[in-house]
């Protein structure tokens, strides 16, 4: 029988959470959910083995690995992947690799949460001399859910200077992140996201969803509290068009 589904819970005196000779011989699992390893600090006994493991992985789940100190993506074939959720995953600083995520070509749902050390998602990777430059933007058509929660030293979703596209993506949210001042160093492109979730309250994106996030963090900068953002973003909008010398609000 070939296995498909694999879930392993509560190995707490684990110091990996898989072995790859194990990996290598899984190559028809679909879904694959590791939870409450709480001495694993490598997520395989080695990196430098066998590249593309798991080609049919289609969900993912890892959670409560607190010690875990990287995930090897660059070991597994992540292009069949649609849904990923990664929690309580306390010593990463970043989840992914610009080459790992642009793999994720069928990617529908990312859930990222409790890790507390994370500052982004997609981190830039340092340019090596006598390579070709990557492609300058990347598109993810299928991806429509993106939730981060939990994060406090969350900057940003993607330190990345590509494009991204995600042209099916409707739902972002953000809740316990208040560190986040932008969704991406370079240029995105959601034409289905008209409004963000943070912390439980929908915000209409009119400029971008850099700007929205620009915008709220600059608020509580300045001591904004929830449930006033939006008489402060009207004021500071009526006041960009208010007139020096006669102080009334010119017509827009």
């Amino acid at each position: 029988m070939k296995l498909r589904v694999l879930r392993v819970t509560f190995a707490q005196k684990a110091t990996r959470v898989f072995s790859d000779r194990a990996l290598q011989r899984m190559n028809n699992l679909k879904e694959l959910e590791a939870v409450a390893f709480d001495s694993a600090e490598k997520f395989l006994d080695h990196i430098d083995g066998p590249r593309g493991l798991l080609p049919q992985l289609r969900r993912l789940k890892l959670h409560f690995l607190p010690l875990l100190e990287c995930i090897p993506w660059e070991v597994v074939d992540l292009q069949n992947l649609r849904f990923l959720s990664i929690a309580h995953v306390d010593r990463l600083t970043s989840l992914f690799s610009g080459s790992a995520w642009f793999s994720l070509v069928l990617l529908e749902e990312i859930y990222v949460e409790s890790c507390k050390n994370m500052e982004e998602i997609v981190a830039k990777e340092p340019e090596e001399k006598g390579t070709a430059a990557p492609d300058d933007e990347g598109e993810f058509p299928r991806l429509n859910t993106i939730e981060l929660g939990e994060l406090p030293k969350l900057r940003r979703f993607s330190s990345l200077q590509k494009t991204l596209k995600f042209p099916k993506l409707r739902y972002v949210k953000l809740k316990g992140c208040p560190g986040i001042k932008e969704f991406s160093t370079g240029l995105h492109l959601a034409p289905r996201l008209t409004t963000v979730s943070i912390e439980d309250t929908d915000e209409v994106i009119k400029e971008g969803l850099n700007v929205t996030l620009s915008l709220r963090a600059e608020l509580h900068s300045h001591g904004v509290v929830a449930g006033n953002e939006k008489r402060a973003v009207a004021s500071l909008r009526t006041e960009t068009l208010t007139d020096d010398e006669g102080g009334k609000a010119l017509p827009a």
